[in-house]
């Protein structure tokens, strides 16, 4: 099938922003074994920052005061420095 000029650069356009729009967007797992320590502010922590041995010390997770997570999964700076970035 041979598209015409107008209908190509579309074409890629659109193929383009949907990947990106669906593949860098992250979304938190809730189904995590992982608990962070109560008390700590809402935020994003480095599993490292956290006692339980079920907290991956290379993934990010979502805390809230209470210590309920969701993992965002293995992030680099993590893994390079153990924190959400380098330098901390």
């Amino acid at each position: 099938m041979k598209m015409n000029g107008t209908i190509l650069p579309l074409f890629i356009t659109l193929s383009l922003l949907s990947f990106f729009v669906f593949n860098t967007s992250a979304s938190c797992d809730y189904s995590t074994k992982c608990t962070c320590d109560g008390g700590r502010p809402q935020g994003q922590y480095c599993g490292i920052d956290f006692v339980d041995p079920n907290c991956k010390w290379d993934f990010v997770y979502e805390c809230n005061p209470q210590g309920k997570s969701c993992s965002y999964g293995f992030r680099q700076s993590c893994w390079d420095c153990g924190c959400l970035k380098c330098p901390c």
